[in-house]
């Protein structure tokens, strides 16, 4: 299996677990999991970074790009972080906004990132391909539509796709984008 398959299957199986806490937990207790998680992921990635933990460096760097990050396990932290931002912010509204926030950088962003990299042709966006995106697109519309209308999956689907073209770190970007519109249409 290829790296970024690997990579972006993990990225989908990290936003299915959140997703599944948001589901079978209260709402509050679901945040602060998150909030738990995001912690002690920064913690173990600290202390990796001071004293090599071999074993789990060996793990992690599994799923790491070539010299994306310094830091073990940093793009599941901003991740984590991305779903902890839009948790904390939306969390005085329907649940739906934070899952469709989470099930749009889940799923999304992972479909754009495979379906790009193997058959974008039309670059819009500095590395982005008009396939990418198209395929985030419909792939955040069917997630989407699983807990909310037609309508406003397809308008929330759209924004936090188009969310990933800006030029900042998409796991902050998706999910906050793709909550304001769920928020504002439902």
């Amino acid at each position: 299996m290829n790296i970024e398959l690997e990579r972006q299957l993990m990225h989908a199986a990290f936003g299915l677990a959140y997703l599944a806490m948001l589901v079978h937990f209260p709402k509050d207790i679901a945040v602060v999991t998150i909030f738990a998680i995001f912690i002690i992921g920064t913690i173990v990635a600290l202390v990796h970074h001071k004293f090599k933990i071999r074993a789990l460096e060996a793990i992690v760097t599994r799923f790491e790009r070539e010299g994306e990050s310094r830091i073990l396990g940093d793009a599941a932290i901003k991740f984590t972080f991305g779903v902890l931002i839009a948790s904390i912010l939306f969390y005085p509204l329907d649940s739906r906004v934070i899952m469709g926030a989470i099930a749009v950088l889940s799923f999304g962003d992972s479909a754009s990132t495979l379906f790009g990299q193997r058959f974008g042709k039309t670059k819009i966006l500095r590395n982005k391909s008009l396939e990418g995106t198209l395929a985030g697109i419909c792939v955040s519309v069917a997630a989407l539509a699983f807990f909310l209308p037609l309508h406003i999956a397809i308008a929330a689907g759209i924004v936090g796709m188009l969310a990933e073209l800006v030029p900042a770190n998409d796991n902050y970007t998706i999910p906050l984008a793709t909550g304001a519109a769920i928020a504002l249409l439902i």
